[in-house]
């Protein structure tokens, strides 16, 4: 990407991130440390050649970088430095920002489910959520194991199934998990659930994502 040729710390910024798919490279990589296989899959429509640039871009600038898998895998993943991972709090802003263009629905947009366990944590951000605490929330999005542990503080994501037992399992497309953790009317009747639907409707209920993302 050419410079903006500016003194200023935000045309500084999207000097280095203000490519297409550079921050969306970032998404991905803020959830695990990543292949090129991973991240090919975590960012459809991407070509080889570009995501190649702009890994190559990134890496460059400090962004990211890359190291060997542990035996007995031999591969290259990436992974984010901490200037990279300083950029979380940026993508939660933007996720806020682009809340409102998101009521229409993914008008035949690609949903990847793992994109749930971003979501979340942002949506429920400056929750009190002490009377909750400890809640572990099992989800399978659109086929994807993720688990929300629950925290007085807020709540953790991490792509996975939990290591111990779950106090409820939420199941079903994106529309129906985010619907439900964030009580959308009539989202409950699109998910499976099983366990503690009273502590789900409870963490629902303080969710602080905008009304009109609720439906």
């Amino acid at each position: 990407m050419r410079s903006y040729g500016q003194y200023c710390a935000a045309a500084r910024a999207l000097d280095v991130v203000g490519d297409r798919w550079s921050l969306l490279i970032v998404r991905e990589l803020l959830l695990r440390d990543c292949r090129f296989a991973d991240l090919r899959t975590g960012l459809p429509g991407i070509a080889t050649n570009l995501l190649t640039d702009r890994l190559r871009a990134l890496e460059g600038a400090g962004v990211l970088e890359r190291h060997a898998a542990p035996p007995p895998v031999a591969t290259v993943l990436y992974r984010l430095t901490d200037r990279g991972r300083a950029l979380e709090g940026v993508l939660a802003e933007l996720a806020l920002w682009g809340v409102a263009d998101m009521a229409r629905g993914a008008e035949g947009d690609v949903v990847c489910g793992h994109w749930v366990a971003l979501a979340a944590p942002v949506m429920f951000r400056g929750a009190d959520l002490a009377a909750l605490a400890p809640l572990t929330v099992a989800l399978d999005a659109e086929g994807t194991a993720i688990t929300l542990t629950v925290e007085p503080d807020g709540i953790r994501a991490a792509l996975g199934a939990p290591e111990g037992p779950a106090d409820v399992h939420l199941a079903g497309t994106m529309h129906a998990v985010m619907g439900t953790l964030l009580g959308a009317p009539g989202a409950e009747g699109l998910a499976q659930i099983d366990g503690d639907r009273d502590a789900l409707r409870r963490l629902a209920a303080r969710s602080t994502a905008p009304l009109g993302l609720r439906g």
